[in-house]
């Protein structure tokens, strides 16, 4: 199957899950640095487009983002991050690590992820996730911020691959090494949560508290 193929499957499922969600942030991650014009021609062919959001602005603090009841307000429900090759001047909506807004266009939809977020690191074979700066370009103390809990485990130099034996401890709300314990270092290191949780492997609800629920795909 092509890859737009596949990537146009994908986002039709998104338009369900809008539906089910107030507001749906995605990341994509551009592991092949494909221009991001060539993932607006599959947004535009299923709708995409239309719902998402596309900041007049760029980089973002954490406070300056609009809420999600005037996101849901305006129509523009769903976020889209990129970690690289994002083009504001084409596609506005996607947002990547560039290192600045470069304009305003008819697609500002793909929104620059390392300047508005920082993140924890990844390939993590530790349970005891931390809660430190991993990666940024922009100051982390006004930036919204991704933890990366997904465990994992080398097999050798340089691969690894997901702890699917400790799946249900990893995707856990409460416990060692568990999504919400990794929520409270973060809660005492920097003194708010994660805006963003990234899981791995993921096939159920979890509830980490009252203010945070967690959807894996």
């Amino acid at each position: 199957m092509p890859i737009q193929t596949k990537v146009s499957a994908l986002l039709t499922q998104l338009i369900s899950l809008i539906q089910s969600f107030s507001v749906l942030s995605i990341l994509i991650v551009n592991i092949d640095n494909l221009p991001a014009t060539r993932y607006a021609t599959v947004f535009s062919a299923v709708g995409l487009d239309k719902l998402a959001y596309s900041p007049t602005t760029l980089p973002l603090p954490a406070s300056g983002w609009p809420t999600m009841g005037s996101l849901i307000d305006s129509g523009k429900r769903l976020v889209v991050f990129m970690d690289n090759t994002a083009d504001p001047t084409t596609v506005p909506y996607v947002i990547d690590g560039e290192p600045a807004f470069r304009g305003n266009g008819a697609r500002a939809y793909c929104l620059i992820e390392f300047t508005n977020i920082w993140e924890t690191a990844f390939d993590v074979t530790d349970p005891a996730f931390d809660c430190q700066v991993n990666r940024t370009r922009g100051d982390t103390s006004t930036q919204m911020y991704l933890i990366n809990h997904f465990l994992d485990v080398q097999i050798t130099s340089g691969v690894f691959v997901p702890a699917t034996s400790l799946l249900n401890q990893t995707n856990a709300a409460t416990g060692s090494g568990s999504v919400g314990a990794q929520v409270s270092t973060c809660l005492t290191d920097h003194g708010r949560p994660p805006n963003f949780i990234l899981v791995d492997v993921g096939a159920f609800r979890i509830s980490v508290s009252s203010e945070t629920d967690i959807y894996p795909l």
